[in-house]
């Protein structure tokens, strides 16, 4: 318990455990403490707004099938949200053609481009220390890579143009 830096939540039934010998420090602590888990569902960790500014009461939780109900709705409210941003790129693309038309450029220029250059720069990389060919290798690091940029495109089905 003393290594606890974000918080200990402990879903007990404390009449249980509170007579055992062993357990006895820590159930001193734990029930000096109020018996409910206030939660501010609508705060993430990497917000910069300050407690305060909140207008939202928290969510307090009383038992472990609430947590549990709690984490689901969240977690089907999160998917959700991700499936309306999804169709929302996806709607932004038209019919797909985008995908189909970095598909043809990946298989026909993408991969053999990549594959040449790749094989360049594991020739030259050697020798960019001794005859000072960095820019060289930099390149052709970066055309290696050309395969990766067309897939990455045509996953989010990004125009050409």
């Amino acid at each position: 318990m003393s290594r606890a830096r974000l918080g200990l939540y402990v879903f007990a039934r404390v009449s249980l455990f509170q007579n055992c010998f062993e357990l006895t420090p820590a159930f001193n602590q734990l029930t000096a403490r109020p018996p409910q888990l206030h939660i501010r569902p609508h705060e993430y960790f990497n917000q910069e707004q300050p407690r305060e500014a909140s207008k939202k009461p928290d969510h307090a939780v009383k038992d472990m099938p609430e947590m549990a109900n709690l984490v689901y709705t969240m977690y089907m409210r999160m998917m959700q949200q991700q499936q309306r941003q999804q169709q929302q790129r996806m709607a932004g693309c038209g019919s797909c053609i985008w995908a189909v038309m970095w598909l043809v450029i990946l298989l026909c220029f993408g991969w053999p481009i990549s594959i040449a250059l790749g094989g360049l720069y594991g020739l030259i990389s050697p020798l960019t220390t001794c005859v000072g060919l960095d820019r060289l290798s930099d390149l052709l690091l970066e055309g290696a890579n050309v395969g990766r940029k067309c897939a990455q495109n045509m996953r989010h089905c990004k125009p050409l143009c």
